[in-house]
Formats: structure tokens, C-alpha cells, sequence
């Protein structure tokens, strides 16, 4: 009766050690899978990217500016996709510092493009109404 007990609170011990280095293992593999997508994703951007250069070299210059908008689009799209990938892959190895970095350039990208608004020209002239009041 006493080596069952034995055997019962060891594997009581042992199964949250051995479940743990199961998911250890997982994760371990789902960083070594990210990480690959990660640098199969930057040499695909290379090729099309350099594909998409020769091709605007080639091209008529009445196409060569919509050609570069296309090529700026492109090049965006695939630093949005690498920038989401390394967000959850610096999550997953716990790296904050790395993945707040990450996060905040994706936020910046994903951000509307700032539209420069002038004050008017009314507020100028108060503030240097009071501004000058004031020496």
C-alpha cells in the first residue's frame, strides 16, 4: 500500500513538470515555425520587390509613376505583415522590450496619414496680441 502511495504522489509531482516541458516543446516549435514564415516572408518581399524594380526600369515613363506607387503599396504590405508576425513572435519568446518596439511601429504604420491643418489666422494674431502685452 505504502509504494502505491509513493507512485501516486510522484506522478502527482511528475505531471505538471512533464506537461509542462510538452508545451515547451510546442512553443518551442511554434517560434521555430514563425521564425521561418518570418524569413520566408523577407525573401519573397526581396524577389517581387527586385522583380518589381527591374520591371519599372523597363517601363515607359508615362507608366513608371503609377508603377512606383505600386511598388511603395507592395513594399508597405509586406513590412505590415513582417511587422504583425514579429509582434506575436517576440510575445511568444517573451521578449516585451522587442515586442512593444514592434507594436509600436505597427501602430505608426497602420496610422492615417497626419493632414497639416494651419491655425487660423485669428488665434495667431491673439497670441501675439497677449504675448505682446505682456513685456
Amino acid at each position: 500500500m505504502k509504494w502505491m502511495l509513493k507512485f501516486l504522489l510522484i506522478a502527482v509531482i511528475a505531471l505538471p513538470i512533464f506537461a509542462a516541458e510538452q508545451s515547451a516543446a510546442t512553443s518551442t516549435d511554434q517560434i521555430q515555425a514563425l521564425d521561418q514564415q518570418m524569413r520566408d516572408l523577407l525573401q519573397e518581399r526581396e524577389t517581387v520587390l527586385s522583380q518589381m524594380r527591374d520591371d519599372n526600369l523597363q517601363a515607359p515613363l508615362s507608366e513608371r509613376v503609377a508603377r512606383e506607387a505600386e511598388y511603395a503599396q507592395t513594399q508597405e504590405d509586406y513590412q505590415i505583415q513582417l511587422l504583425e508576425m514579429m509582434v506575436e513572435y517576440y510575445g511568444m519568446t517573451g521578449n516585451d522590450e522587442l515586442r512593444a518596439r514592434a507594436e509600436a511601429n505597427l501602430e505608426s504604420m497602420l496610422a492615417p496619414v497626419a493632414t497639416g491643418t494651419p491655425e487660423p489666422s485669428s488665434s495667431n494674431r491673439a497670441a501675439h496680441q497677449t504675448s505682446g502685452e505682456e513685456r
